[in-house]
Parts: structure tokens; sequence; C-alpha cells
């Protein structure tokens, strides 16, 4: 999961801990990294997630990783800005055409301090 500091990418977090379908998670995992078992399907699965702020300094951190959560505030046009800049780096890396990467707009539940418009995600259609 990356994304500038603030976008709620902690509170994500918290989000798939209290999920009907979590299983259990171990809250002696640091800040930075969470494991938390779900069943989906009748299976379980873990789910591994590595917060980063948006600086991307350790390019083999990221080639280790399998999947990628590239979450913006679309109450901060900045960090939607950031995040287009993050997934231009996965992408010249070439982890984009391998691995998962989703867009996640954050904060959509304050709608009236929207700084970022729905064009935005027309752009990433597009690309």
């Amino acid at each position: 999961m990356i994304g500038s500091p603030g976008v709620g990418k902690g509170t994500l977090l918290s989000q798939f801990r209290s999920s009907e379908s979590i299983n259990a998670y171990d809250a002696r995992e640091s800040p930075g990294q969470q494991n938390i078992s779900i069943i989906l399907n009748g299976e379980e699965s873990e789910l591994r997630f590595a917060t980063k702020t948006a600086t991307i300094d350790d390019k083999e951190d990221l080639a280790k990783m399998d999947a990628f959560l590239v979450v913006y505030s679309v109450v901060d046009k900045a960090t939607f800005n950031q995040a287009e800049q993050l997934l231009n780096i996965l992408h010249n890396m070439d982890l984009t055409r391998t691995r998962p990467t989703i867009l996640v707009a954050n904060k959509i539940d304050l709608a009236r301090s929207r700084t970022v418009s729905s064009q935005g995600k027309r752009w990433f259609k597009g690309a």
C-alpha cells in the first residue's frame, strides 16, 4: 500500500482488520507491515500489507511486492499528483505488467471538500 502521508493507509488497514470475512490478524506486527488472514470462498489466505509513504527509494523492495494499492485522498490534489507519479514509476519499472495495481480514491465521504474531480479516473483508464 503506497501513498502520501495522511491519505488514510492506516484507516484502510483497520477496515480490512474489522471486516466480517477476517479470521485473525497478528497485532504484534510492526506498523509498516501487517499480516491479515482472510477467508474467501471458503479458503483461507494471508494478506501481507507493507505500507509505504509516497517516496519510493528502495526499488528492490518494490520488486518483492505481489500487488500494489496506490492510495490518494480526493480532498488533496497533491496526493493525486503523487499517485500519478507513483504509478508512472511502477510502470517504468515494468511492475504494472506483471502485478495487480489498484488506484484507491480515499476520503470520498468528504465530498464537499473534494479537490480531485471524477475526471481524474478517466486519465487512469486511458493509461
